[in-house]
């Protein structure tokens, strides 16, 4: 009985006891006389798995009905299919799927489909094509060079292909973030190749924030979004650029003073580091800083109390820190000669940015700011007279002296 039901007579080699492979358009021998056949004539209950092969490749299914009927048939085959055949199957369009470009089913490659599961991310079905004909006819699939999930090295030359249309399958800044902490968190699966591409490619995320009233140039190609913030209105805008189009905010104070001429990377630990990885900098790389201490005061007991509480704060501040991060010893420090505290009528702090191809200058009062002596590599924190102290800006300033990468919360913390 051929695949449509008709009888005709066949040799021996043309046909089967097994009735499921007629999916396949293989002739099987009438039910009446089955039994006589398979211990009588010796037929065999299953076509070879070249055979099989050979049909599935000449004529895959259409449907998706049909497929899984195919592929549940061809499970029973699995363990007589030689590497060399599976390896032709993963690369021949024999799976009928809708894929994220098809307005309906189309034929797919084993190697480029995936296995749809209950934590399959609603987001990757927008990039990838995904498919599931039941665990049976799945587990020749997966034979075939179906697998569970992309790979980072997937999904990151996606990202590099189309960032503009990855940004818009995600639907917002904070979507793409995800996969960005997703890529960072398998950076080192992906080939030294594909990470320099990453490089060149505007694929990051940077952030712009301005004053409603000073809002940035027109060209941005993501959408801004506005949030109140105490009295004035500030608007947020995003764009995706190249990783040294951005940069790490390791100075949330300096940040301010040009942070509408920058974009920043997010602060979190690991998309800094999936940015510094790609060739982002760090913005204190970026600043030139000239403090112009004012009036020195000579001795002030207002000098030594400040280096007495530095002292006393230090010794639990640096336990809590990876001791490879840290420049400077504590006992070093408690030497008078070496951490000096000098009071001054004003301190002027200038900081320079030159970066993409700009140059920009602020000035501003500071209450606080410490530096390396040159030639004795004394440390010196200058306290200034004329403006309340800030002790936020005692201990970032000397985080920069202290550790090797100063991060935001060190100054927080101290």
């Amino acid at each position: 009985i051929d695949a449509n039901g008709k009888e005709f007579l066949a040799r021996h080699s043309q046909v089967f006891s097994e009735p499921g492979c007629t999916v396949l358009g293989f002739a099987v021998i009438r039910s009446d006389l089955r039994d006589e056949a398979q211990t009588k004539l010796k037929i065999f209950r299953h076509p070879a798995a070249a055979a099989a092969s050979s049909a599935l490749l000449q004529n895959p299914p259409k449907t998706e009905e049909q497929a899984k009927k195919v592929f549940e048939y061809l499970t029973n085959l699995l363990g007589d299919f030689t590497a060399n055949n599976l390896q032709q199957l993963k690369g021949a369009k024999i799976i009928p799927a809708e894929t994220p470009r098809s307005t309906g089913l189309t034929l797919v490659k084993p190697g480029e489909c995936y296995f749809k599961g209950d934590g399959q991310a609603s987001f990757h079905s927008k990039l990838f094509t995904f498919v599931d004909f039941g665990s049976r006819a799945n587990n020749f699939l997966a034979a075939c060079g179906v697998r569970n999930a992309p790979t980072t090295e997937e999904v990151a030359l996606m990202l590099i292909a189309d960032p503009a249309g990855f940004y818009s399958l995600a639907g917002s800044a904070e979507r793409f973030k995800a996969e960005l902490r997703q890529i960072a968190a398998s950076i080192n699966d992906i080939s030294p190749s594909t990470k320099q591409t990453m490089k060149r490619s505007p694929i990051l995320l940077g952030s712009r924030v301005t004053d409603e009233r000073n809002p940035p140039e027109k060209g941005g190609r993501r959408g801004s979004v506005a949030a109140e913030d105490e009295d004035d209105t500030i608007v947020v805008s995003y764009e995706l650029l190249r990783p040294d189009q951005i940069v790490i905010i390791d100075d949330v104070n300096t940040y301010a003073q040009f942070r509408d001429i920058l974009y920043g990377a997010p602060q979190e630990d690991i998309l800094e580091s999936l940015y510094a990885s790609l060739g982002s900098p760090r913005l204190g790389h970026l600043i030139k800083e000239e403090y112009k201490p004012v009036g020195e005061m000579g001795d002030s007991a207002d000098a030594a109390r400040l280096r007495k509480l530095v002292l006393e704060r230090l010794p639990l501040f640096l336990h809590e820190r990876h001791q490879a991060r840290v420049l400077i010893r504590l006992e070093w420090m408690q030497n008078p000669s070496n951490f000096v505290v000098k009071k001054v009528q004003r301190l002027i702090l200038q900081k320079t940015l030159v970066f993409g191809g700009k140059r920009a200058v602020k000035d501003s009062e500071a209450s606080a700011a410490a530096k390396r002596e040159t030639f004795n590599r004394t440390l010196i924190l200058y306290v200034a007279h004329n403006i309340p102290l800030d002790l936020y800006e005692v201990a970032n300033s000397l985080c920069k002296q202290l550790f090797d990468t100063p991060k935001v919360n060190d100054s927080l913390l101290f």
